[in-house]
């Protein structure tokens, strides 16, 4: 399988997937800020900020990581899309709005810069439509974990005791036929350390590697587990 060394890989595809990524968050922001203010946080006359927000013209590969650079030190993207929701039940409703996907996959894509992603890891829950977009601007195939077992016998199961002390499992999908991946896991709720642990286990003997672990809500530290990223905290 071909797989994208973000940030490493010459080639006019990447560099247009990361353009564009660009021109989704300035699309965003534009809803929060003047021209005016966004030319100050992005550092790009407002004449140019309108050509690519409007999309008649896209920024060179070498502006739009001056554009995002300026942006990550000046602004939190994630609080002004906080703004729009009052709680964290809320937070699923962006889980279905397909323009607040699109910012928040972009994102995610530009920060994974660097990392070499060859596979999406994600459950059979709401947060699958963000393991999606994503999926779309990697050009990556999701691997979709259940806690019900599924109809084809061609699994992996790996059990956990919950935050109760009940027996759960995790049934991940062998892909035969594969070398070992590398994947970012887009999950919703971790709720413990053993949680993150057994699908962790799961994946590894399913010759997936946990390149980078991004969850929409953590009950444990971030430092307990290697490679774990609260997303609030990802989205800055």
């Amino acid at each position: 399988m071909s797989s994208i060394i973000l940030g490493e890989e010459r080639g006019k595809i990447v560099d247009v997937r990361y353009r564009l990524a660009i021109v989704e968050i300035l699309r965003f922001l534009k809803n929060q800020f003047s021209y005016k203010e966004l030319s100050k946080i992005t550092g790009v006359n407002e004449t140019t900020l309108c050509r690519y927000i409007k999309g008649s013209m896209i920024p060179s590969i070498e502006q739009a990581k001056s554009i995002w650079e300026n942006i990550s030190s000046k602004i939190s993207i994630f609080e002004y899309i906080e703004k729009m929701f009052k709680s964290k039940q809320d937070w699923l409703s962006v889980l279905l709005e397909p323009s607040l996907l699109k910012v928040i996959a972009s994102k995610l894509y530009l920060d994974i810069v660097g990392r070499r992603i060859t596979l999406i890891v994600t459950r059979d829950s709401p947060i699958l439509s963000l393991a999606t977009a994503l999926s779309f601007i990697l050009d990556k195939p999701i691997v979709i974990v259940s806690e019900n077992k599924p109809l084809t016998s061609d699994y992996i199961v790996e059990k956990v005791h919950d935050e109760l002390g009940e027996v759960k499992a995790f049934f991940i999908p062998k892909r035969h036929g594969r070398k070992r991946e590398d994947a970012i896991i887009i999950w919703d709720v971790v709720k413990s350390v053993g949680e993150v642990k057994a699908l962790v286990v799961g994946l590894e003997k399913a010759k997936i590697n946990a390149s980078v672990y991004i969850t929409l809500f953590s009950k444990i530290d971030a430092n307990e587990v290697n490679n774990i990223v609260d997303f609030r905290k990802l989205i800055p």
